[in-house]
């Protein structure tokens, strides 16, 4: 369902006092009572990593984050290429740690929520269009369901006057 609704999503991370962006892409969650597993594949800079974020307690909050970088196939005929290839490997082989660490250093007891604020719902009720978004507030998890309770606003699409209007 995550990845129908919003195939990639744009996770903030401040580096070097600015605030640069992730992306997150084939985002799958799964889990139990009161634990659950985020996994998918994060762009940063031109580099991907495999991601495993996990979570746990009753507002499921991130405990750890571990990466591993994506691999890409060394097989180009150029010899230095070739040799480029695997060293931009090795070098991402041994960054992942400590970038992981970096990342669950900054968002660990932070809750795991999703908001569709950034990623709107549209959808007709007979001949009206509407926007839905939906504000996280609090992730539980209770077997294979996972649960966010939060704030749904729903208005109607942009009038030919060129502006929302609340229904």
């Amino acid at each position: 369902m995550l990845k129908a609704y919003a195939p990639q999503y744009a996770i903030p991370i401040p580096i070097q006092g600015t605030t640069q962006t992730m992306v997150a892409r084939n985002v799958q969650v799964s889990g139990g009572d009161n634990i659950a597993n985020a996994t998918g594949e994060l762009t940063f800079n031109g580099m991907s990593y495999n991601c495993r974020v996990r979570t746990a307690g009753a507002d499921l909050v991130v405990r750890q984050i571990e990466l591993e970088p994506v691999a890409s196939p060394c097989a180009a005929a150029d010899a230095i290429e070739q040799m480029r290839c695997q060293g931009q490997q090795a070098l991402m082989a041994g960054s992942s740690g400590m970038a992981a660490q970096g990342l669950t250093n900054y968002y660990q007891g932070t809750g795991f929520h999703y908001s569709a604020t950034d990623h709107p719902l549209r959808f007709n009720l007979g001949d009206r269009e509407f926007i839905a978004t939906f504000e996280a507030m609090r992730s539980s998890s209770k077997g294979s369901t996972f649960s966010e309770a939060g704030r749904l606003s729903v208005q109607r699409a942009e009038s030919s006057s060129g502006r929302a209007t609340s229904d």
